[in-house]
């Protein structure tokens, strides 16, 4: 589970921000929009991309724990 982790990508391609399943920041892009950003927008736009990959990283892992979780043979969930 250390390796999951999940993208987060700005609609205009400016940010990205990639979350560990820990919920750690472990990297994040600026495109060449990034730089027309006013400093507390693209501040705003890194903690809001942040959530958002924590989050799907977070159902990955939820979703993987639950498959781990069935009996051997069981395989209703597919």
């Amino acid at each position: 589970m250390d390796r999951i982790s999940a993208w987060a990508r700005s609609a205009d391609g400016a940010v990205a921000v990639r979350v560990g399943a820990g919920g750690a920041v472990c990297d994040v892009e600026f495109g060449p929009g990034a730089s027309a950003l006013d400093p507390h927008r693209l501040a705003a736009v890194v903690a809001e991309l942040s959530a958002r990959a924590a989050a799907r990283a977070a159902r990955r892992v939820a979703g993987l724990r639950q498959v781990a979780q069935r009996p051997a043979g069981d395989d209703s969930g597919e």
